[in-house]
């Protein structure tokens, strides 16, 4: 029997056995759940539709106390207006939701039936909701009333405002609808019936004929167990159905029973359920089969043709030696080798190969030890094991040869890197050294610089200032000098008036002299005359010469104000050549100030890139000790080098260790002078190297 053929039995075992446990433990936990569930959805739709009735009688008691509250109502019963009182029962009916409302007045005369406005004047006292609600209490109960055989009635007295019972108001909801068990079914999910006593006036229930199952009675056994208060749960035969169902009774209230709420649920719907989930369970059983078939073949088949290949590369490797094999599969070797199917004759391939792979091993564990003087036997052209290892061996001694040469040459490059790079490092820190004292002394002079410019500011703001105040000064004496010039002018004609009055007095003294001639020829009758004339001419005289002391003051004046005006204008002379003087100081001032100012600026840039290159150098100072250092450790990793090489025995020559006191044998001191043109091509290109490897440094 073939590897394959062993695993497809047993997968298709495990498949059926497990699926087959699987669906038998499914079935039967679905149908426990199933009658759980049926019985939860009983006791649930039992329990809405009791809490629905008792919301319903909550609601119509409230509606009845809404109505008969209403003033308007009230004022047209107590004014016999029964037009008023229909009208207004009317509007209030829609908003209690009630299946019917009747107002009666005292007596009990039925006066507003807005449900039916036609059927008004008769007499309810025998309905026990009109009758309790007359004799002043509000009133809630279950009963049947003239339109319906089982419905809830809630009644409240009409009170006028003298505290008087008019009347009453009668709202009720019937449960002997079909809309009231549709609602009830489309809420639970079951089929719902409502008995007056043990007959049924609504239900969900359809017959053959598409009727509804009403007018016919419950089972006598479960009606007579029911109406004595004990609730019913269990399995009924419904036209020929079996259904779970659970009855229970319904109170007025006085507690009397006065019929029953059934709530069932189908058998079938049930079995129905079990059946599908059956169904389905098979058709998963019959995938999961099929599936896992495909799954088995495509996997045997992947798993016995690498065997099959694997066993007739074995095979050849034995004779060959063309082929390798892992240390994984060694292991297995002895765990695997009395099996009959493919895998043994796979293991049984690979035993004559497991003696080659030892032997091979011998050779690999000499690589270990550091000995490279062995050679390998090959079994044939085509042992891939045989030549590869060979080739090893050859490479090996050539490249630790070519190493140990290469070790020596770089650890002398590293020491002169390392002492380059510490001159420089200390050349770069001595640099740095001068940049900063240079620094400083140009930061010093951008200071000094920065405050000649600021003084020169300053001086030329001041010299502004004065250009500002000498340029008034001339302004004020070019109106001096016109001063002078008009009081000059004015002192001429001063002397013009003197001259008139000088005349005046001229012309007195000659009058005073003809008044005195006169006088004298008149004799005493000009006496008093003459004495009047002498006073004239005196006057005349004293005129006369005060004219000439004036006279002389004003030509004084005008002498003086001649020399003033000469005085000021070499006065305004002298002020204009200083405003040019003060002109042409503020704009050398002002230049002096710009030149400040961008020597300061360009101090201050040279500062910034002298700041910028003592960064540099520090950078540079820190890299080359960082170079330095790095130059001393490749130097002592390739001491370390050498010194492992130096623990392999190679082909005709001994590995010198440069530094460790080592010598060359066997190869002579041509070979280690002069290097093959391999060797001296990676002996070239090996500073590249290290700059590459080392150039983060």
């Amino acid at each position: 029997m073939g590897l394959k053929t062993k695993i497809s039995i047993m997968v298709v075992a495990v498949i059926l056995l497990t699926a087959t446990a699987i669906l038998a433990s499914n079935i039967i936990q679905f149908s426990t759940s199933v009658d759980s569930d049926f019985s939860n959805r009983l006791e649930t739709a039992s329990s809405v539709a009791h809490s629905k009735i008792e919301m319903l009688k909550s609601e119509m008691g409230i509606s009845a106390r809404y109505i008969a509250a209403d003033a308007a109502i009230t004022e047209a019963m107590e004014a016999g207006d029964i037009p008023a009182v229909q009208s207004r029962a009317a509007q209030m009916f829609p908003e209690t939701g009630a299946s019917f409302c009747t107002v009666t007045d005292a007596a009990g005369i039925a006066l507003a039936r807005p449900h039916d406005p036609s059927s008004t004047g008769d007499s309810g006292m025998a309905l026990p909701v009109v009758y309790n609600t007359l004799s002043g209490k509000n009133y809630v109960s279950i009963e049947p009333v003239a339109s319906s055989r089982m419905s809830i009635c809630a009644g409240s007295p009409i009170y006028s405002e003298q505290g008087e019972l008019i009347g009453s108001v009668i709202v009720g909801f019937r449960l002997d609808t079909s809309d009231y068990v549709d609602y009830l079914k489309g809420l639970m999910g079951c089929e719902v019936t409502i008995f007056e006593g043990d007959m049924r006036v609504a239900t969900t229930i359809i017959q053959g004929d598409g009727t509804r199952y009403t007018g016919t009675r419950a089972d006598s056994d479960i009606s007579r167990a029911v109406l004595s208060g004990q609730a019913f749960k269990g399995e009924v035969k419904v036209l020929g159905h079996t259904a779970m169902a659970k009855y229970t009774p319904i109170y007025d209230a006085s507690g009397r029973i006065v019929g029953m709420i059934f709530a069932g649920l189908y058998e079938d719907s049930k079995n129905g359920l079990i059946f599908n989930f059956i169904l389905m369970g098979l058709i998963i059983t019959l995938l999961t089969f099929g599936i896992g078939m495909a799954v088995t073949s495509v996997v045997t088949s992947r798993i016995v043709k690498p065997l099959h290949v694997m066993s007739d590369f074995m095979r050849t490797a034995s004779t060959t030696g063309e082929i390798e094999i892992s240390s994984e599969e060694l292991a297995q070797i002895n765990e695997y080798a009395q099996l009959k199917d493919e895998i043994g004759q796979t293991i049984g391939s690979c035993a004559a190969f497991v003696e080659r792979v030892r032997a091979l091993s011998e050779f690999l564990e000499a690589v270990a030890s550091g000995d490279l003087t062995h050679e390998v036997d090959r079994l044939s052209d085509s042992d891939t094991m045989g030549v590869a290892l060979s080739h090893l061996f050859d490479n090996l001694n050539n490249m630790f040869g070519e190493i140990n040469m290469s070790t020596t040459q770089v650890s002398t490059g590293a020491k002169q890197i390392a002492d380059g790079a510490q001159s420089l490092a200390q050349g770069s820190t001595e640099q740095a050294s001068s940049i900063e004292q240079l620094s400083s002394s140009i930061a010093e002079i951008a200071a000094k610089t920065k405050s000649n410019a600021g003084m020169a500011e300053k001086a030329a703001t001041l010299a502004g200032t004065i250009k500002g105040n000498a340029e008034r000064g001339n302004r004020q004496m070019d109106e001096m000098v016109a001063a002078v010039n008009e009081i000059n002018d004015a002192s001429g004609s001063i002397n013009k008036v003197i001259k008139v009055i000088d005349d005046i007095a001229f012309q007195t003294n000659i009058l005073a002299l003809n008044a005195a001639v006169e006088a004298a020829r008149a004799g005493a009758a000009g006496k008093g005359f003459a004495v009047v004339s002498d006073e004239v001419r005196s006057l005349a005289a004293k005129s006369a010469e005060a004219a000439k002391e004036t006279g002389n003051l004003i030509a004084n004046s005008i002498e003086k104000a001649q020399l003033g005006v000469q005085i000021a204008g070499d006065t305004a002379k002298s002020l204009s050549e200083i405003v040019a003087g003060i002109n042409e100081s503020s704009s050398l001032v002002w230049d002096i100030a710009r030149s400040s100012e961008e020597q300061s600026a360009g101090i201050e840039q040279i500062n910034t890139g002298i700041e910028q290159v003592a960064l540099v150098v520090q950078h540079n100072s820190a890299t080359a000790e960082e170079s330095a250092a790095s130059a001393e450790e490749m130097s002592s990793q390739s001491t370390l080098l050498q010194q492992l090489i130096a623990q392999f025995k190679l082909r005709g020559r001994q590995v010198p260790v440069a530094g460790i006191g080592g010598s060359a044998s066997g190869m002579g001191a041509s070979a280690m002078a002069a290097p093959t043109e391999a060797r001296q091509k990676r002996i070239g290109s090996a500073p590249n190297a290290r700059g590459a490897a080392y150039g983060k440094y």
